[in-house]
């Protein structure tokens, strides 16, 4: 071999190690830059968890929220149901089926009420429709209750002269259904149950008597939620179960009189899960086909009440008891 052929090996050796050397090193650069698959960021896994917790506490604020059909329509029915005022006068005269003033109804929308001799309990049905231009919401809910003092079923909430110190309310599934139109969300309740003891605390002063709420089996809600934000739309068939603890009202809270149906708890918690199945139909935000969140709702006597979910995700935000929006 010649000193010219073999210097002319060296070089091409050289060349080829460095090609291998830079295709090598240009692999690595794009996998480390990837956006789907084993290698996204961190950053960018938490922003989608984020994403997808967000969707979550949209279809609760709407689960939740008065003017939405949600939980706290039925508080303000709980509270609404446990009120007299003036009592021994003739706007709540001794025998009257609670929630009447004066022959009028205070729990709005009623339907249907009857008492039921056998337990001792009554059975009603409501029907209610809300709009205000930018929401809409129509929904039927039926209930079974009852009043109780030291551990005795009574007819009615003041009876003998004694008020009850514990109301038992109980939703009827078969007697609910319900849509509504936020401006992010439309919704279609397709099954709801639970039941809630009540024990009454009464006060001294006016307007001092409470109850304190918890529940004796889950608020639970099965409904199909499309959600539009965030430049994206997408179906939620999601399902909760709301667990309410020491949730302090008032009582009457929603009086129709007062033009409205809509409770401010005083304090208390929710806690729960919530499990959704997703379709993006336009734009996707995460990838992810399920959800599956713990949060916890804490009110705070007013319109307001804070909503945090934790574990994957965590969000924190605040959400509309009145509207059933997030804020």
């Amino acid at each position: 071999m010649t000193l010219f052929a073999s210097e002319k090996m060296k070089m091409t050796v050289a060349v080829a190690s460095i090609a291998i050397g830079f295709a090598v090193t240009g692999c690595k650069n794009e996998d480390s830059i990837g956006t789907t698959g084993p290698n996204v960021s961190a950053n960018q896994s938490t922003a989608a968890d984020v994403s997808a917790s967000q969707d979550a506490a949209e279809s609760l604020a709407g689960a939740v929220g008065s003017n939405t059909g949600g939980a706290t329509d039925q508080l303000a029915d709980v509270s609404n149901l446990a009120y007299e005022a003036n009592v021994g006068t003739a706007v709540s005269p001794e025998g009257t089926p609670s929630g009447v003033l004066g022959g009028t109804t205070i729990v709005s929308g009623e339907k249907t009420r009857v008492f039921n001799a056998a337990d001792t309990s009554w059975t009603l049905t409501i029907q209610r429709t809300r709009t205000d231009g930018f929401r809409t919401a129509s929904w039927t809910r039926g209930y079974k209750y009852w009043y109780s003092r030291n551990g005795v079923r009574q007819e009615y909430f003041r009876t003998g002269g004694l008020g009850a110190d514990k109301m038992q309310f109980d939703i009827l599934s078969d007697s609910c259904s319900g849509v509504f139109q936020t401006t992010h969300l439309s919704d279609k309740l397709i099954s709801l149950a639970g039941g809630w003891s009540g024990t009454i605390n009464y006060g001294t002063g006016a307007d001092s008597t409470v109850m304190t709420i918890n529940s004796t089996t889950a608020y639970s809600r099965h409904g199909i939620d499309t959600i539009t934000t965030r430049n994206a739309v997408r179906t939620s068939d999601n399902t909760l179960a709301l667990t309410f603890v020491n949730v302090v009202v008032k009582r009457g809270i929603g009086r129709l009189a007062l033009g409205y149906n809509y409770g401010r708890p005083i304090s208390g918690t929710i806690n729960g899960t919530f499990n959704a199945n997703i379709t993006f139909t336009s734009g996707q935000l995460y990838t992810d086909k399920t959800i599956s969140r713990t949060f916890t709702i804490t009110f705070g006597g007013t319109d307001n009440a804070s909503i945090a979910i934790t574990g994957t995700g965590a969000y924190n935000g605040t959400l509309n008891l009145v509207t059933g929006e997030l804020n």
